[in-house]
This record gives structure tokens, C-alpha cells and sequence, in this order.
């Protein structure tokens, strides 16, 4: 009997000598608002969903070492982990590609490698203002402090960039068009959003 009291005394008291380490969560910010149960769907038919809650992620900041980030708890969309503006890829050099930013700056930022070569992002602008109507999903909306960035590749430079992105604030990515620098033609939109849910209150 006594030592079957010794065994509920221990098993009681254990986790309070050895404490549940506490992880933090990384909230997603205004202009790419991942939070878990969100969605947003595009003109093509595309649905991209949001996982429910927040999961405990890190990964290998440095393809000279394995050093692997601290461990936080962040929203999931298809596999990948979102990071505010940034969002987990399979790429060993750049395995946390930056989406956008807020600062109106020309600096450009390496988001991954294409033949060897950088892959850049850019801001072109901020607080656009963007009108998308679509009658086929009955979509009718102006979006106001717009952030629009391009991608584009270190051998085309950033006047032939592939493609443009919008990011709407409190909605996320609005529209993408496509840029075939070969052609004379202009831009192509690629998509525009049509339906949206952002599973958090603003205030």
C-alpha cells in the first residue's frame, strides 16, 4: 500500500518538477492574414484553405550547417508553413521564401535559385487602390492599401519580370498576372480573388 501511495505521490509531482516547455505562436500579419480556417478562392476555380489551429514547425535556416530554427507554433496552408510574410519551400538555399513587404523600398530580396541564378522579389508599389469585377462569381470589390510585388529572375532583370502579385490589407494576395518578356503583348491577369474568408477580427 505504501509504495502504491510513493507511485501516485511521484507521478503527481513529476510534471511539476519537469515543466511543459511553452512554445510561442507566430501570428500572421495584415497583408497575407493566414489565419487557421481562412480561405480565399480565384477566378480560375482555385480554393486555397487554411488548416485549422496553429502547428509547431522549424526548419534548416542554412545550407552550410543543419542548424534548424527554434520550434513555433504557425498557420499551415497545403503543407507549407507560414511565417508572416514568408512561407516554407522546398529549396535548400532558400527555404523561407519572402512574399511581400511594407516598406516602399528598391531593394529586391533573393526568394530561390533558377540554373544557378537568383530568383528576386520587389516592391513596386504601395497603397494601390485595385477594382476587381467578375460577374461569373457575382464579385464586385475595390481594394484599397494594395501592395504590388514581382518576381523576376537576375538574368532578365526587373523591367522583364514573370509575374506580379497584389496584396490587398486585412484580404492577402488579390490578383496575379503573368509577363511573357519574349512577347510585345501586355500582361496577362493570371487570377483574381472571388471569394474570401479571414477567420479573425480586426480591430
Amino acid at each position: 500500500m505504501r509504495n502504491l501511495i510513493l507511485i501516485l505521490l511521484f507521478t503527481i509531482l513529476l510534471p511539476a518538477c519537469f515543466p511543459e516547455e511553452e512554445f510561442e505562436i507566430l501570428y500572421p500579419k495584415e497583408y497575407f492574414p493566414a489565419y487557421p480556417a481562412s480561405y480565399w478562392t480565384y477566378s480560375n476555380g482555385q480554393t486555397i484553405k487554411v488548416d485549422p489551429g496553429f502547428h509547431l514547425h522549424s526548419y534548416e535556416d542554412s545550407i552550410d550547417s543543419n542548424h534548424k530554427t527554434d520550434e513555433i507554433y504557425v498557420p499551415r496552408i497545403d503543407g507549407q508553413y507560414v511565417y508572416e510574410y514568408g512561407i516554407t519551400q522546398n529549396s535548400t538555399r532558400v527555404p523561407l521564401k519572402i512574399l511581400l513587404s511594407e516598406s516602399n523600398t528598391s531593394s529586391a530580396w533573393i526568394v530561390d535559385y533558377w540554373n544557378g541564378k537568383p530568383v528576386y522579389r520587389k516592391i513596386l508599389a504601395i497603397n494601390n487602390t485595385v477594382h476587381i469585377f467578375d460577374s461569373i462569381y457575382n464579385f464586385d470589390t475595390t481594394f484599397t492599401n494594395v501592395i504590388s510585388v514581382i518576381e523576376y529572375s537576375e538574368e532578365l532583370s526587373d523591367t522583364n519580370w514573370f509575374s506580379k502579385e497584389y496584396y490587398a490589407k486585412y484580404v492577402g494576395l488579390i490578383r496575379k498576372e503573368i509577363n511573357n518578356y519574349q512577347d510585345t503583348l501586355n500582361p496577362i491577369i493570371s487570377y483574381d480573388i472571388v471569394d474570401y474568408f479571414i477567420n479573425h477580427n480586426f480591430n
